[in-house]
Formats: structure tokens, sequence, C-alpha cells
């Protein structure tokens, strides 16, 4: 097995902005560690999360975050309210789950995941 992910950073030009619409899209607990900076972000699961303040974004290709979450389209619909714009309307995923997906007011892009029940929680078995 290959070694896990332990830490998902969402960089961010404007820290407060962000803790504030990601507060207010999933409810987390966030916790400032250094002042300005950097945010935790408390989910009760890992990886860990974190906000992290950056001078530039990227542009171009990125890593796009997969957050769990009970109705995609609800969550979706909070982060447009909070200013995020849509991607794509839910759908599904072969069998394994439904999705829909936002970018935030920053351009990271984010999908709301709910996985199919009957899978069990997991990605199919690698081989």
């Amino acid at each position: 097995m290959g070694d896990p992910v332990v830490f998902v950073e969402i960089p961010t030009t404007d820290v407060e902005g962000a803790v504030a619409f990601y507060g207010a899209v999933f409810d987390w607990e966030l916790t400032e560690v250094v002042p300005g900076e950097f945010w935790r972000v408390g989910t009760g699961r890992r990886p860990n999360l974190g906000i992290m303040r950056s001078d530039t974004v990227g542009s171009g290709p990125m890593t796009r975050v997969y957050l769990q979450c009970d109705d995609p389209t609800a969550t979706v619909a909070r982060a447009v309210a909070a200013g995020g714009h849509e991607l794509w309307a839910e759908r599904p995923l072969l069998d394994l789950g439904r999705s829909a997906a936002f970018t935030d007011p920053f351009g990271v892009e984010v999908v709301a995941w709910r996985w199919n029940p009957g899978r069990g929680g997991a990605w199919p078995a690698d081989g």
C-alpha cells in the first residue's frame, strides 16, 4: 500500500474570506493557528485540512478537493449563496456515488461527494 494522504491545504489570497465561506458551506470548526496566515479545519475525520494564505493562487491545472457530504445539491447551493460558483449539478459517478461541484470565491475547485451506500463508503479495491 502506498503512503497515505496526511494533510490537504486550501490556498487563498483572502484567509478571512475563505474561513467565512467554508464555515458557511460546511459548518466546520475553524481555529486560527497563525494569525492572518493559517487556520486549522476540524471536520472530525482525517486527513487533516487547513486554509493557508498565499500571495498568489495558481493558474492552470490544480488539485481538485473532494469533500464528503450528505447532499451534494444542497452543499453547492450553500456554496453559491456564500459567493461560490457552480461547476456542475449533481450527477452519478459510475456506481460509486454522486457529486456536484463548485469553485470557492477564490478559484479553488471543490467537489461535494456522497458515497453510494451500497458501496460501503470505499473506493473499489486496487487490482
